[in-house]
């Protein structure tokens, strides 16, 4: 069971009202899950999420109380929200905000410190924002759910990160209606070391492109970097899915499969030119490289 310490039930016909605040939400999911008023399916998924955190102030409406899930709504204003990552759904961690759902769908107006950002089957390890501002939103059918039209604006411990953010997450394995896994994800960085590439770039991309990553770029500063995927996370190179990345790079180096050479300062530098542009790799299959200047190994650059 849970407590409150204030409820407020107001009956019209058939229609319900109510009002609350101070509910912990591990201990209301655990009361509506026993209650068997929701699916087995759902009450399964519900379980499985093990959300946490507190519901400060809640407003609920059923339309006809005779049949709960057919027309209702809810407007809540959260604290320390966290769902476990499940299976393909992303685990949202220390969320702080306010949130907008019904039978239609959901939208989250998110302002928190602390966030974390877990998603297992893209990234080996949580991504963690020391503050994030922004919104999500979130529909579903019967086979999918759908994360949409999220902005967020975040600032990591080492980097400013401004991110377009959506999911197509399918519910039942192998169902014959409805997309596949997908990711749709842009993320804008300004500046940052060489080692922002470690948050964003899936793991899922194959060992050859993602080792080449990892030792591409040595040392030096990036500016204006950008990283965008669309698509599944099988199969990649078969077309299904395209990686991007772009950059600026300062007083670098970036290793090529047949060569390396050093990115050195321009005097003065043009405004949109600091010392050298590594820009889109999609797929495995293109990389555009621009060098103000550029020397092997060894040698003093002209």
């Amino acid at each position: 069971g849970f407590t409150l310490d204030r409820f407020q039930i107001e009956s019209r016909g058939d229609s319900l009202q109510f009002n609350t605040q101070a509910m912990d939400v591990g201990d209301l999911a655990a009361a509506v899950v026993a209650s068997g008023l929701l699916p087995s399916k759902v009450s399964t998924i519900f379980s499985e999420l093990r959300p946490s955190g507190s519901v400060l102030a809640l407003e609920a409406e059923l339309a006809n109380w005779r049949q709960p899930l057919s027309d209702w709504s809810i407007m809540a204003q959260v604290h320390d929200i966290s769902v476990q990552a499940r299976k393909k759904a992303p685990g949202l961690l220390g969320l702080d905000g306010t949130v907008l759902a019904s039978q239609m769908g959901a939208k989250a107006w998110i302002d928190t410190r602390n966030f974390t950002l877990d998603l297992p089957t893209v990234y080996r390890k949580p991504i963690e924002f020391t503050q994030v501002l922004g919104q999500l939103s979130a529909s579903w059918d019967a086979n999918t759910l759908y994360l949409h039209q999220g902005i967020f604006e975040g600032e990591h411990e080492e980097h400013h990160a401004s991110a377009l953010f959506g999911m197509a997450i399918p519910l039942v394995p192998n169902a014959a209606q409805g997309p596949p896994l997908a990711m749709y994800l842009d993320v804008g960085v300004p500046d940052a070391s060489v080692d922002v590439r470690q948050n964003y770039i899936p793991y899922r991309i194959p060992d050859v492109l993602e080792e080449w990553l990892e030792s591409s770029i040595l040392g030096g500063g990036l500016s204006e970097t950008s990283f965008s995927w669309r698509g599944g996370f099988k199969g990649f190179g078969s077309g299904l899915q395209s990686l991007q990345i772009g950059t600026v790079i300062s007083d670098g180096s970036i290793n090529t499969p047949s060569q390396s050479f050093y990115l050195r300062n321009a005097s003065p530098p043009p405004a949109w030119f600091v010392d050298g542009e590594a820009s889109r790799v999609d797929g495995a299959r293109e990389i555009s490289i621009k060098a103000r200047r550029r020397r092997p190994r060894g040698r003093k650059a002209n």
